[in-house]
């Protein structure tokens, strides 16, 4: 068999002559190009750095494979898909569902694909199929402070006051601090001359009382009312800065950790 000469040797293009490496997730084996997983996210890169065991490399055969035990084994095929997409079926970020794009969103928060997350987030937000007691609740979990805001503000916005279900799931310290933040927007509204909509018979007119209930000289009973609009809102938006203040700022320091850790590997890259 003829030898190879080192004056023959091929080159090897980094970028396009992969390795593989083979995860176990759940009950699932994938056997995937390392490329995105070294070079995207940084636990990655140092997991991949680990020396060998006895067995031999971890990752390099079905027998051997890296487990990633506490990860669903359809979270992680969503992620693959988006960083290998197929080619027979090209994606479009668009034709993603809410559900996928929460899986790509928790595992790359989880092993810090900071442009992935970045991503997630932005289809995310452009989706608008959130409730506002999910933006919270994904707001904290994720470090996305602009959720976190926008849900407080709907919830004290909307004409419904938290249900039982709601409280538990958000906690009672934070449901105490929203009802307490409802009540300071009905006392600046107290006065004022914004105008709303009666839910009854849509007549506009000044609601005074509280963002929930009023009297309405059209029906002549008390009626719900849609919050006033313009000013109002950014009344609304001064008291969810103030009440959840530590809360959107933990939020926005943990997420310019993810930022931080993008801008370092772009200028290593």
């Amino acid at each position: 068999m003829p030898s190879v000469s080192k004056a023959h040797i091929p080159n090897l293009k980094q970028t396009h002559y992969w390795d593989t490496v083979i995860f176990l997730v759940e009950s699932t084996l994938f056997k995937v190009p390392k490329y995105h997983f070294e070079t995207s996210s940084e636990v990655f890169r140092d997991m991949l750095m680990v020396p060998s065991g006895a067995e031999g490399p971890e990752g390099t055969s079905d027998a051997n494979p890296i487990r990633l035990d506490g990860v669903k084994a359809i979270d992680f095929k969503r992620l693959v898909e988006i960083l290998y997409p197929s080619t027979t079926t090209p994606w479009k970020k668009e034709n993603k569902s809410k559900d996928e794009w929460l899986s790509i969103l928790r595992l790359s928060n989880l092993w810090r694909f900071s442009r992935l997350r970045s991503l997630a987030i932005e289809e995310l937000t452009k989706q608008q199929q959130m409730d506002a007691v999910e933006q919270i609740l994904l707001g904290k979990e994720f470090a996305v402070s602009q959720w976190i805001r926008a849900g407080y503000k709907g919830v004290i916005m909307r004409k419904e006051p938290l249900s039982m279900d709601e409280v538990k799931l958000l906690d009672y310290e934070p449901a105490i601090r929203v009802f307490r933040a409802r009540e300071s927007v009905n006392q600046r509204m107290q006065g004022s001359n914004c105008q709303g909509q009666c839910s009854r018979c849509l007549r506009v007119q000044p609601v005074a009382v509280s963002i929930s209930s009023n009297y309405c000289g059209g029906c002549g009973v008390y009626s719900s009312f849609s919050l006033c609009s313009g000013g109002d809102e950014s009344s609304v938006q001064s008291v969810v800065d103030k009440e959840f203040a530590i809360e959107i700022s933990q939020a926005s320091s943990d997420s310019a950790a993810y930022e931080e850790n993008d801008n370092r590997h772009s200028q290593s890259s």
